[in-house]
């Protein structure tokens, strides 16, 4: 017999899917010491090492440590911070099946690279998720990507006095109107099957390619005269995520723009019983924006970060 089915959308907007950042924090960090943290893996550390040397000087970066190290080092000094690869999570509302009793949390889990002092559970005072790779690795595309998101980010909120993350659209979208000028490159991995190159650039008003991983990964990896390029990153929210779609110009520390589904709607599966047994219908994200992929809706969203 079918218990009765809710059915609800979450909304969040942006601003309160993750942790804010403030200006305040920033201003700390740069009168302190910043400790890059590593993990042990030769082949990440190396790609977080060249990352940090390409784009990152808000502070200089005293030593490279391994991260219990670099972690007992800044716990009993208040100035010292850590720069190292960790995850975030995001914890969905708990539902019970009522006759078996049985709880159920959904969890959401993505890497970034965080700042933080050296306390146990401390906030971050500046952090950008990533997408790792099949086995749950850091690749270098990332790492590049991250560091010089955080260096812009830093950068930007000084410069400009903005106070937190809250601003989204005043740190993110600031350069929009670059993107005219630029050819966007898109990893064909990441283009819903079936959305020809033709097709995107049917779409988008401006010059856009879906290229191979080789030649996107020589745009992050590079610069790339008058090249940007798109990087989905998944961002943890109440227990699902948020995809957001980055454009960064190519070489630099510089986000030209951010697309992502304002909302983040979400079909509850039923608890049902099914030969006595209950259990909880699988939900369905009904945003066709909101993929984890590049669609052709993702492509008419992303003109309008160019449109006058």
């Amino acid at each position: 017999m079918k218990h009765l089915a809710l059915v609800f959308f979450t909304i969040f907007s942006f601003s309160s899917m993750a942790q804010t950042v403030n200006v305040s924090g920033i201003e700390k960090l740069r009168e302190g010491k910043l400790i890059a943290a590593l993990t042990g893996n030769e082949e990440v550390d190396n790609a977080f090492k060249d990352a940090l040397s390409t784009f990152w000087d808000i502070t200089e970066i005293e030593e490279f440590l391994p991260y219990k190290d670099a972690k007992e080092k800044a716990k009993n000094d208040k100035s010292t911070y850590l720069i190292y690869i960790t995850s975030g999570s995001s914890i969905g509302p708990s539902r019970s099946a009522s006759s078996s009793n049985a709880s159920y949390r959904y969890i959401s889990k993505s890497k970034r690279v965080k700042i933080s002092s050296g306390k146990k559970n401390s906030n971050p005072i500046l952090y950008c998720y990533f997408p790792s790779s099949s086995d749950g690795r850091a690749t270098k595309e990332s790492l590049f990507f991250a560091v010089a998101n955080m260096q812009y980010t830093a950068e930007t909120m000084l410069n400009d006095g903005i106070k937190s993350t809250l601003k989204w659209n005043k740190i993110y979208n600031k350069f929009n109107q670059e993107l005219k000028d630029l050819t966007i490159y898109l990893f064909e991995g990441w283009v819903e099957s079936g959305l020809t190159s033709e097709r995107v650039q049917e779409i988008y008003p401006a010059s856009i390619k879906v290229v191979t991983f080789d030649e996107w990964s020589e745009v992050v990896l590079t610069r790339k005269e008058g090249a940007a390029y798109c990087l989905i990153a998944p961002i943890p929210q109440a227990g699902k995520y948020t995809y957001v779609h980055y454009f960064m110009k190519s070489g630099e520390a510089k986000v030209l723009g951010t697309s992502y589904s304002l909302v983040n709607p979400t079909f509850k599966g039923p608890e049902m019983s099914v030969g006595g047994v209950n259990f909880i219908g699988e939900d369905i994200d009904l945003s066709k924006v909101n993929s984890g992929y590049i669609t052709e809706q993702n492509v008419k969203k992303y003109t309008k970060m160019i449109a006058d």
